[in-house]
């Protein structure tokens, strides 16, 4: 496991994640109304409701792809420009020899 954060949008993640669950409850509670109502409906209500609630999370699988992607790619930048004093902290730090706020 890597020390360096994860770049994600964390809005974007809380909003399909929560979109999601509300998408769900209120298809649930749809369906179960019409169902109620036409037994005969209730297969198509219950892909329709499947569908519609993992929308927002095949979005948000996505999106996690790409921002493995962009966490690959702004590390690997980060790295190609350090200076050699911090590949001197950085071993230092992981290896256990330094603490963080030590000078």
């Amino acid at each position: 496991m890597s020390t360096f954060p994860r770049w994600s949008t964390l809005q974007a993640a809380v909003y399909l994640c929560s979109t999601s669950f509300g998408i769900g409850k209120s298809a649930t509670m749809l369906s179960v109304s019409i169902a109620a109502a036409h037994m005969v409906l209730l297969p198509a209500l219950a892909v329709g409701s499947l569908a519609v609630a993992g929308a927002p999370l095949l979005f948000l699988k996505k999106s996690q792809a790409k921002w493995d992607s962009a966490t690959m790619k702004i590390t690997q930048e980060f790295w190609s420009r350090a200076e050699p004093e911090v590949f001197v902290e950085a071993i230092e730090y992981w290896g256990g020899m330094k603490k963080l706020n030590d000078n």
